[in-house]
């Protein structure tokens, strides 16, 4: 996946990240939710699902919650997303 050509920069400047992480989609390119949330997690990052349909409403995560659109943000910035 994209992620693995963008590591040095995600290392360098720690974005944010909004992914749209759907199953078959991901299935098409030969990668898994659990390749994404995989590469993150030793990078120190947070996952927050959102919902759209609620203004991107965002509940932290520790995996992969079934196909939607996710935010991973490095730990030390995590507490600057609102929740609720």
């Amino acid at each position: 996946h994209f992620l693995r050509g963008a590591e040095a920069t995600i290392l360098r400047f720690r974005p944010a990240l909004l992914l749209e992480v759907i199953v078959p989609t991901l299935a098409r390119a030969g990668s898994t939710p659990e390749d994404i949330f995989g590469f993150f997690r030793p990078l120190d990052y947070v996952a927050f699902k959102t919902f759209e349909r609620d203004d991107y409403h965002m509940v932290q995560v520790d995996s992969f919650d079934g196909s939607a659109d996710y935010l991973f943000v490095p730990r030390s910035r995590a507490g600057l997303v609102p929740q609720g």
